[in-house]
């Protein structure tokens, strides 16, 4: 039955608009003795959670025979259903219609016809900056325009070529930001010492692209020069959080009555809030924040990550900004039902992020038996083994900390020794972890609390945590050093730690 866990994960990401036209067009095209697909789907959609064993029941109590079959014809039934359903949604997929209309006339000697549809379509494009739609468009009004006019070329045809090479222009001025927008990221994953981030951000400030935000082209390449400008800044010799904050504030200015892709709309929230943390700006977190929840996404899966977003990047707000625990603890609840109740609907690496962070919480917050408790079901939905080596090294340092914490010295060995093992398997020479090992190893010999104090000084003093500012959380330098800096200064406001 695990291999309806995919069934599972797709049907319960269907809104109920997505559901209703799968099951009229079902009931509509099938004969009765085929519907045994159709009773599939309402087994898997009355589940709230995956649950392998009851499924099984169900299915042999239906009667369904052959499940391999028609588990494979309902996921295809599905994918036609949501894509034909898109399709009657989707304004991109409206234009493509739209275009292949077009076509029809232009092959069918009626000329005329096809071009006054295609200015109308023209004007829709822009609006929308669909322009990779616009360059198909002014090819076919070339291809036009010589059938209406016999071959000749006048000034009108010169205007069209005109128009097609600035359509060419803008769209491969999309493609410069969303190449530099990658070279930033690889950038980062690449290079670890805080001088040579600094060039390498020195240099991508200096490239033409990046001189003013004119240089975009369109709506899409300002939604990247916002993203890249707003990291550049980050790392710049002169740390300027009002800058900082302005710059990523105008990048979800452009989300409202805008034509972006919900996935690059969410993303502009995303930099905005972590914008706001890194910045220890809760006045401004509280205004983005408002604009968020107000803000209407139409597909399931980006209002779950709406949902995600406000109560991850929110729970951060409540424990750094307000005194509280009541509304941390409430909050911390609100986001553990929430990653219970959505764990089966998002996708992997969402899922992993979201788990994560809240282990990350959990380690802030000191409390280290509900890490260990949470640590299983981060475990469930995390599958390692397709982990990149430096990332599965970060997972397990969190499992070291709360196995360090809770005096679990078995285990905290054990994952010493996994993490040497990948170490060197992969030949990894990042500083941070060496260092981390290091102190892990040596804090298992210190003998009382100035001998951890001391070792925790000393690594602190090798990690600098301005390399790790705005990076991905799956950083061992970031993780570590967190959590000794918080010890270390609880030792030299002179707490006592237990």
């Amino acid at each position: 039955m695990k291999i309806l866990q995919d069934h599972f994960t797709l049907i319960n990401n269907l809104s109920r608009s997505e559901k209703r036209y799968f099951k009229q067009k079902a009931s509509l095209y099938s004969k009765t003795k085929d519907l045994d697909y159709l009773t599939l789907f309402d087994i898997i959609s009355n589940q709230k959670e995956f649950d392998e064993d009851k499924l099984k029941k169900q299915v042999q109590k239906a009667g369904i025979r052959n499940i391999s079959s028609k588990a494979k014809y309902l996921f295809d039934a599905l994918l036609d259903s949501i894509g034909e359903f898109e399709k009657n949604q989707n304004p991109l997929s409206q234009l493509f219609d739209e275009y292949r209309k077009i076509m029809v006339l232009a092959n069918k000697g009626l000329p005329k016809n096809a071009n006054a549809k295609l200015l109308k379509l023209k004007a829709r494009c822009y609006e929308m900056e669909a322009y990779f739609m616009l360059v198909k468009l002014l090819e076919l009004e070339e291809n036009i325009f010589r059938i209406k006019h016999h071959g000749r070329y006048t000034e009108l045809y010169s205007q069209i070529i005109e128009e097609k090479n600035t359509v060419h222009e803008i769209l491969n001025n999309q493609i410069l930001y969303q190449n530099l927008n990658s070279e930033i990221f690889n950038g980062l994953s690449s290079i670890k010492e805080r001088p040579k981030i600094i060039a390498f951000m020195t240099a991508v400030m200096e490239k033409p692209l990046m001189k003013s935000e004119e240089a975009a082209l369109s709506k899409l390449a300002k939604s990247f020069y916002f993203r890249i400008r707003t990291i550049v800044l980050f790392f710049s010799e002169h740390f300027d959080k009002k800058e900082i904050i302005a710059n990523s504030f105008k990048g979800i200015q452009l989300v409202e009555g805008s034509h972006l892709s919900e996935a690059v709309k969410i993303a502009l929230f995303q930099n905005y809030f972590v914008c706001c943390s890194k910045c220890d700006s809760h006045e401004d977190f509280k205004i983005g924040m408002e604009i968020f929840e107000a803000y209407k996404f139409e597909h399931s899966q980006y209002q779950i990550l709406q949902k995600a977003f406000k109560y991850g990047f929110g729970l951060e707000y409540v424990f750094r900004f307000h005194e509280s625990q009541k509304e941390i603890d409430q909050f911390l609840n609100d986001y553990q039902e929430f990653c219970l109740a959505y764990k089966d609907f998002l996708h992997l690496d969402r899922k992993v992020h979201m788990f994560f962070y809240l282990l990350h919480i959990y380690i802030k917050l000191e409390k280290y038996t509900e890490a260990y408790n949470w640590s299983d079901h981060f475990f469930e939905v995390a599958r390692l083994r397709e982990w990149p080596p430096e990332e599965k090294i970060a997972f397990l340092f969190v499992k070291v900390i709360i196995y360090y914490e809770l005096r679990l010295t078995r285990l905290l060995n054990s994952e010493i020794n996994s993490i040497v093992y990948l170490k060197n398997k992969f030949k990894i020479e990042d500083q941070a972890i060496k260092k981390s090992i290091w102190l892990f190893k040596a804090l298992q010999n210190a003998m009382d609390g100035d001998g951890e104090r001391k070792l925790l000084g000393k690594y602190n003093e090798t990690i600098n945590p301005k390399v790790y500012k705005v990076l991905n959380v799956f950083r061992t330098g970031e993780i570590v050093s967190q959590w000794s800096a918080k010890k270390l200064e609880k030792y030299n406001k002179g707490m006592q730690i237990k």
